[in-house]
């Protein structure tokens, strides 16, 4: 039984304006409430926007997982102002506790230098 599970999405876009969903601050600011939003009843545990990419690490099974993923596209896609979408979810189970340790710290090394400060992240709300 599983005992959480790994998110991944990519934004897919012809727009310029959108090379990245961290490309400047209240791009990244807006991302991150987003993801906070939709995931303070469905077991978030840490996100980061990297570039195009989005991951996530929920403690909750599949189905929740799942239902999590498709809200927290539709919010995000409903903030940018132009047309975009979203590739297929990516799930991978967790199954014991070491891996979701790894997972943890995966999830939150995952970045890059357009993001020093970790807005685009939850890690601002671990450090208090």
């Amino acid at each position: 039984m599983a005992i959480g599970c790994r998110l991944w999405f990519r934004l897919h876009t012809d727009d310029e304006e959108t090379s990245s969903l961290t490309a400047n601050v209240p791009l990244r600011r807006m991302v991150a409430r987003r993801v906070l939003k939709q995931g303070r009843t469905r077991g978030l545990m840490a996100f980061r926007a990297c570039g195009l990419d989005l991951r996530l690490l929920v403690v909750t099974g599949r189905l929740t997982a799942t239902e999590l993923a498709r809200r927290t596209k539709i919010s995000i896609l409903r903030g940018l102002s132009h047309s975009c979408r979203f590739g297929p979810t990516k799930i991978d189970a967790i199954e014991q506790q070491w891996q979701l340790q790894n997972a943890f710290y995966a999830v939150l090394r995952h970045g890059d230098l357009a993001d020093p400060c970790h807005e685009g992240s939850n890690l601002p709300a671990f450090l208090g």
